[in-house]
Parts: structure tokens; sequence; C-alpha cells
């Protein structure tokens, strides 16, 4: 596709992305007069909460009444043990030395790293003049993932393309794996297994490999520092970039259909971004913080449009939500995607 045809590529294919709330959403969601929707996705029982405020409540309840369950335990087969997949004190301290880490960087080194990934990403696609967009910007949040993992420049070509093709073998399974409500077949259940151990074998290799020379601004550092084995250490990055170029590359795809289809902000964009780069042509730490045009833009389109598609929560014992008494082990599903009223976002709102 051409820069011209980037705004209609986005919209049908970012429309095609949230088709993937039907299973758990669909006419159900859109019809809800109730603050809970039961889905018949499973022997257990699975509600959609559908009222906002029942949903802000259930994610401040104490993990010790609601906590993640069984919809995220079972992702431990694809990502290991990771701050996804985890609870209590442990992730509180992995998760806590993470937002600290990142929380420095903005105004240390991690700025120039992401400006010069993304500068060096935009030549290639002027060069190229048409691109798939969603390929091309889920490849952009991977480079970005990996040189805040390992730093910059670490990973060769070689490497990046073998840790593509292993995020590859392993997110079909993570995307099938948390509504999958029958067993594999054997035959089935031995090929994910094969495409799995394969994918977390390229892993272990690359974090080896870079692991030497990785730059003291870097994840891999902040994870050594906090006490993480090599296992768990792969897990964490296996994480970062199985979710985070997805998250990451739709964020990015929503933020180029709307400067693309809307002059007036792509020129007020253009306008602060000219004011607030240095002499050289730099962004910094400081001056990202003189950008909020910039700053309100990119959240108003992460808040209208989440990248996060679900959210769970199990019942640990007996509890009463939204009015309906629930049993211990009852699963909760919240999309950010389900608006007050039950209408699917789009980007036609």
């Amino acid at each position: 596709m051409s820069f011209r045809q980037l705004p209609s590529f986005i919209l049908h294919l970012l429309q095609l992305t949230s088709s993937i709330l039907i299973p758990f959403s669909g006419e159900k969601g859109a019809n809800a007069t109730a603050s809970l929707v039961e889905l018949k996705v499973g022997v257990d029982p699975v509600y959609l909460v559908a009222d906002p405020t029942t949903a802000k409540a259930v994610l401040n309840t104490d993990e010790a009444v609601l906590d993640k369950g069984k919809l995220i335990w079972k992702l431990r087969e694809v990502i290991g043990r990771s701050m996804l997949t985890i609870n209590g004190p442990e992730h509180r301290q992995r998760r806590e030395a993470v937002h600290r880490e990142f929380a420095q960087g903005v105004g240390g080194p991690y700025v120039p790293i992401m400006c010069s990934v993304i500068t060096e990403w935009i030549a290639e696609m002027v060069r190229a003049g048409e691109f798939e967009a969603h390929k091309a910007t889920a490849t952009l949040a991977l480079r970005i993932i990996a040189s805040l993992v390992f730093g910059k420049g670490v990973l060769t070509s070689d490497d990046e393309r073998a840790m593509t093709e292993a995020v590859a073998l392993a997110e079909d399974d993570l995307a099938a794996k948390v509504f999958q409500v029958l067993p594999d077949l054997p035959w089935n259940y031995v090929r994910k297994k094969r495409k799995l151990a394969a994918a977390r074998a390229t892993m272990a290799e690359i974090v080896e490999k870079t692991r030497r020379r990785a730059s003291d601004a870097s994840l891999i550092r902040t994870y050594e520092r906090i006490g993480l084995d090599d296992e768990t250490m792969r897990d964490e990055i296996l994480l970062m970039l199985l979710a985070g170029h997805h998250t990451s590359g739709i964020a990015t795809a929503w933020t180029l259909y709307h400067i693309a289809i809307d002059l007036a902000i792509a020129s007020r964009l253009a306008e602060e971004a000219r004011k607030v780069v240095t002499d050289t042509g730099e962004l910094t730490a400081s001056s990202i913080r003189r950008a909020p045009v910039s700053k309100a833009f990119v959240q108003e389109v992460v808040r209208l449009y989440s990248s996060t598609y679900y959210m769970s929560r199990e019942t640990k014992c007996e509890h009463e939500v939204g009015g309906v008494r629930l049993r211990q082990g009852t699963s909760l599903v919240i999309s950010p995607w389900q608006g007050p009223t039950g209408d699917f976002r789009h980007a036609s709102d």
C-alpha cells in the first residue's frame, strides 16, 4: 500500500482486529441491561462485565478476593511465569523495578534510543513508498522493545529476524489459548509443544548471546539487579516481545490513522515538533515535556482505542459483583472496547 492509502487501510485493518471481541461480547454485550452478562464459553461460569462502574470496582478489588485467574494462568504454558501470569509480592517487585527503570529512563538514555529507532523506521517506509500497515507498525514496536531490553544496536539483523520468527511461532498459540474450551487433539498438542519449544530455544540463545554485550541502560540489567534467574528472565522478555509489540503496534497504527485523516492536527503536531527539537533535530526527555499537544493527542488515541481487548479476574471466594452473587472460580471478563451503552467502538466513532 502507498502512504496515500494509509487511512482507509488502517481503518479496515483495525475494524477487523476489533472483531476478535465477538466471542465473548457480541450481541449479548451490545444489548446488556444488567451489570453482568453470562457467557457460554466453557464448563466454568464466565461473565462479561458490561457496566463501566462495575468494571472499575472489579479492577480495584483486592487480589485476595478477585485474582487474575485461570484465563490468565493458562498462558503460563506459552509465556511462563512472567509479570502477566504471576501475582502477589513477586509481581509487585518485578513491576516496580521495571516502572522505576522506565521512569529513570525518561530522564536518561531511553528517549534518544527510541527516537533513533523511529527515525530509521520512517526512513525505511519513505524509501519503500508503500507498506503493510500492521506488519510495519508491529515491526517498529518490536525494534523499540528489543532496543529497550537489550540496548540500541546490540541485536544484529540476523538476531532481529530470528526473534521475529520466534515471536510469530508463539503468538498464535497465545491468542488461541485464552478461550480454548476443549483440549487439543494429541497431534495438535504435540505440534504446538514443538513450536513453543522452538520459540523458547531461540529466545534463550539470543538472550544468552546478547546478555554479555547488553548496555547498562537495558531491561536485562534491571532483571539481573532484582535477581531473576535465566529462565524467568526469558519469560519476561518473551512477554515484552509478544504482548508489547502488538499493543504498541496497534496504538501506533491508530496514531498514524488519525494524523493521516486530520490535516489540522497533523499541522499542529508538526509545528510543535519544530519548536521542541534541538538544533541538530534531536528530541530529548526535557523537550518531550514541552510538547503538550502531542502528549494529549496520543493519550486520547489510546483512550479511544485501547490496545488491550480484554482483562480478566476470577473469584477466589464467594463474592458479590454487580448485584450478582458469584461462586468461587467464576471468571469475569472486562473489555475496554465495550462502551457504556454496550456499543463497540470503531474508527468511525
